[in-house]
């Protein structure tokens, strides 16, 4: 009998579809002749008006968080509130965590997302499914008390930051597994490759030191401000710079004068591969970067964070000796003039212990657990 594990993910930033299509490929790798898997999207394919259309607000209300994604975030991180806030939202939710169960019958599911983990377990409940929920924690340190709704088999953690939490927020220590963040695994492939050898393939100039800017997925952050102030430190250095789903930051890089070589991306799946070609990442603290920097190895210039969410993030990189927080263009500049001055040994250090902070087989990890949880085995050749 073939058993089928349904991976449910929403694209509202935290990397939700980049961690679930990192678990999603290593199951698929794996020679499992009995077991099926699948990935949907339960916001975009199942939730109704307003919540369907969480991934096109999410980036301007973080863009605005002090004013409107904070001040949420922060009241509603205990358990008791978060279990409040999803009773209010149950007469909403619940007509699509039961069309999940309905229309996708599952011997395991398994969440990428907290919006729906309580609505589900309680839609369980309600229509007597007995199938088990897990769920893998997509940020990275400073996890919300909703992500912990009770019920799950396993609670999958990236940190030992986020596992602390959870017990706090009532999870009982047996069910967590602390396993790093999932990210693709085109990141251990390239792991070690002479960086010349990348640029080259870039057409980068391959002995030129590179700066890879980034800002997420939707290009947030003061990146246009910080190009300006790292092109006019006068290093010697290339400057690559990823402006995401932001075609106006894009224009705008791409109609300044530089004085730097400057190559501009707009959204691309080559992160691995733009990562690899560097020495030094300047980035907001999103969790995924902030995972895939690690497992490279590539020392980060934090640029700023979403407060509450990515606090812990920050504190994941400043205490790791991973790299520094400067929030200022200014400190940015000074910060570069600071790692790549001759005869400074500061990235050398800056790299070897990001090098020791990664995970690049965390989705790995992930998918041995759910293997497991469904008794799903790998068939010998």
């Amino acid at each position: 009998m073939t058993r089928r594990i349904l991976l449910l993910m929403a694209d509202t930033g935290g990397g939700h579809r980049s961690c679930a299509e990192a678990v999603l490929e290593s199951l698929r790798r794996r020679n499992i002749k009995d077991c099926q898997f699948e990935m949907i999207d339960i916001l975009g394919g199942y939730a109704p008006f307003p919540i369907n259309k969480l991934d096109a607000l999410y980036p301007p209300m973080v863009r605005f968080s002090q004013v409107t994604w904070e001040p949420g975030y922060r009241l509603t991180n205990t358990p008791e509130r978060s279990r409040l806030l999803m009773r209010t939202a149950w007469p909403l939710a619940q007509k699509t965590a039961r069309e999940v169960l309905v229309s996708q019958p599952a011997d395991l599911i398994v969440s990428f997302h907290p919006l729906y983990n309580y609505a589900l377990l309680w839609a369980k409940e309600k229509e007597k499914n007995d199938t088990p929920m897990a769920t893998v924690v997509t940020d990275l340190a400073s996890i919300h008390a909703m992500w912990c709704a009770p019920g799950m088999v396993r609670y999958m953690v990236p940190t030992e930051q986020a596992a602390r939490l959870a017990s706090g927020y009532g999870v009982s220590r047996d069910k967590i597994d602390i396993t790093g963040l999932p990210i693709s695994r085109r990141f251990a492939e390239l792991t070690g490759r002479p960086k010349p050898d990348v640029r080259r393939n870039l057409d980068l100039d391959p002995d030129l030191p590179t700066v890879l800017l980034m800002g997420g997925g939707q290009g947030l952050g003061r990146m246009y401000p910080i190009a300006r102030a790292l092109a006019a430190t006068k290093l010697d250095f290339q400057l690559v710079i990823v402006a995401g789903r932001n075609p106006t930051l894009k224009l705008q890089l791409q109609t300044a004068n530089w004085k730097i070589p400057v190559r501009i991306f707009g959204f691309t799946r080559e992160i691995p591969v733009l990562m690899a070609a560097s020495d030094i990442l300047v980035s907001k603290a999103g969790p995924s970067t902030v995972a895939e920097s690690l497992a490279m190895g590539l020392p980060m210039i934090v640029s700023g964070y979403i407060p509450g969410q990515e606090d812990g993030n920050v504190k994941v990189v400043v205490r790791g000796k991973a790299g520094v927080y400067a929030p200022k263009p200014k400190l940015i500049a000074q910060t570069l003039h600071e790692w790549l001055a001759p005869g400074s040994n500061a990235l050398a250090e800056y790299s070897e212990a990001t090098r020791k902070l990664g995970r690049p087989y965390a989705a790995d990890r992930v998918a041995d657990i759910v293997c497991k949880l469904v008794g799903c085995q790998e068939t010998p050749d």
